[in-house]
């Protein structure tokens, strides 16, 4: 009888480790999916931003290439008059440019 009671009870101890180690497993599961979608949702934010990163790079060297182009200091109001010929344009250095450009010049 004795040995027949303690087969009962280490049957019991069998199937009550056996339900806790099937809700360990299925826990594990869930979190190694969670684990999975997050390091999915980093992995496009990461290239989300890398987009982005290149996007403005693109950006900063089209103004960077806009600035290089320009002159480093801006013409002199004769040159800013010139017609299309180069020729100076009678009349059009009269009023606030020469009125900017006379003190700079020491005219």
């Amino acid at each position: 009888m004795i040995d027949n009671a303690l087969v009962d009870h280490l049957r019991g101890e069998v199937d009550y480790l056996r339900d806790e180690l099937s809700e360990a497993r299925r826990q594990l599961d869930a979190m190694t999916r969670q684990a999975a979608s997050e390091r999915e949702r980093a992995d496009i934010l990461q290239r989300e931003a890398l987009g982005r990163i290149a996007a403005l790079t693109a950006t900063i060297e089209e103004r960077q290439s806009v600035t290089d182009a320009m002159p480093e200091t801006p013409g002199s109001p004769e040159s800013v008059a010139k017609g299309d010929n180069g020729s100076i344009v009678e009349g059009r250095t009269s009023g606030l440019w020469r009125r900017l450009w006379d003190p700079l010049r020491g005219s």
